[in-house]
């Protein structure tokens, strides 16, 4: 082992075939490096306080900054070493993190001040089975979000590379902005979470709050809405055949009044339910009249008249009318349909409302209570 407690100057080239030791008062201060050093045994540079400052060890061939017992190729190590542990595969950096801007591993650029630049962190790897060339697959960069200058806003991005891209062009697939906003597929995430492209979640999704989407929402296993469902697009449950829920809707909101003998669309109207075939509807309406006069609801899915009820007046009480038989069975083409209750009286001059509309679709396989 060759250990140099000081400086070590080298004038010509200099060779060592077993362990010499030199104190700082045998060593003469100077420039480090003018010549070549050849070493047939480990190399140790200690501090005055015999401290490892570099470390190689020659069977192994690890290199140790701070430490006299790397365990891997590289090991640097501030402070105490980890003794045991899972291993690295080659290289392992070890301190204390005492500071969040400081961190343990840094990576800076020195690129001049603009948006989007910082450091970046590669990912490479052979692509080729005829030689040893390698190529970047995907990186890692942090990022100055904005081109303010004191501006300490941050953002993180993933790029993946695609056959025949530039390296330096690797697509962008992810971000986290500086408020916490995760886009997939989009650089300008405006919520917690922004997904641009179709989404398929095979699971639960548990919602806490109000649930809304413009596009077809389809989700393939269980869905537990804490709150409001508003779908503005078309939004599907797939039961398959064990009995699934198609659509749920309700609203207790009582309609206007109306002296109309024609349909109204009450204020019930769901677009865009993707109906699969076969199904049993279960529905429920309250119904009231004036004097005696009747009022009529209705049920329809697309242009089919699920079912009607009736009122007559006496009054202004309401009636409740609940379909609860499952041994009948609507037969619908697959597709995207309307659902929506509709209302008048039998003659024009009277006064009718309805409210406390619900409607269930679901599978035939399965009875669900409304």
């Amino acid at each position: 082992m060759f250990i140099a407690i000081g400086f070590i100057v080298v004038l010509s080239s200099l060779a060592y075939a077993a362990t010499v030791s030199h104190s700082a008062s045998q060593v003469m201060a100077g420039t480090f490096g003018i010549g070549d050093f050849s070493f047939n045994g480990s190399l140790g540079i200690l501090n005055s306080s015999a401290f490892s400052v570099f470390y190689v060890n020659a069977s192994s061939g690890n290199v140790g900054i701070g430490t006299t017992n790397p365990k891997y190729l590289l090991e640097v190590t501030s402070g105490a070493a980890n003794i045991a542990g899972e291993l690295s595969a080659v290289a392992t950096i070890t301190g204390a993190q005492t500071l969040a801007s400081a961190g343990i591993l840094s990576l800076e650029s020195n690129n001049a001040m603009a948006a989007n630049t910082g450091s970046i962190l590669t990912f490479k790897a052979r692509y080729l089975t005829a030689d040893s060339t390698s190529a970047m697959f995907a990186a890692i960069k942090g990022l100055k979000e904005n081109s303010v200058s004191g501006n300490l806003n941050g953002t993180m991005t993933f790029h993946v590379r695609r056959d025949g891209q530039d390296a330096n062009t690797a697509s962008e697939r992810m971000r986290i902005t500086s408020a916490g906003n995760v886009g997939i597929g989009t650089t300008t995430p405006g919520q917690k979470l922004t997904v641009a492209g179709d989404t398929n979640i095979i699971g639960n999704l548990i919602v806490g709050g109000n649930l809304s989407g413009g596009s077809p929402l389809k989700v393939i296993g269980g869905i537990n809405v804490i709150g409001d469902a508003n779908m503005t697009g078309n939004i599907t449950f797939n039961g398959g055949g064990l009995g699934g829920i198609i659509f749920l809707g309700k609203s207790d909101v009582t309609d206007p009044y109306t002296t109309s003998g024609s349909w109204s669309d009450s204020s019930f109207v769901a677009n865009n339910v993707y109906i699969p075939g076969k199904v049993h509807i279960q529905d429920m309406v309250e119904l009231q009249a004036q004097g005696g006069y009747i009022c009529y609801a209705r049920l329809l899915v697309g242009d089919t008249e699920v079912r009607q009820y009736s009122k007559s007046g006496g009054g202004y009480t309401w009636q409740n009318t609940t379909k609860n038989e499952w041994d009948e069975v609507f037969n619908f083409a697959p597709g995207f349909y309307t659902v929506k209750w509709q209302y008048r009286v039998n003659s024009g001059g009277a006064a009718a409302y309805i409210r406390g509309r619900r409607v269930k679709i679901t599978s035939v396989s399965q009875y669900y209570g409304l």
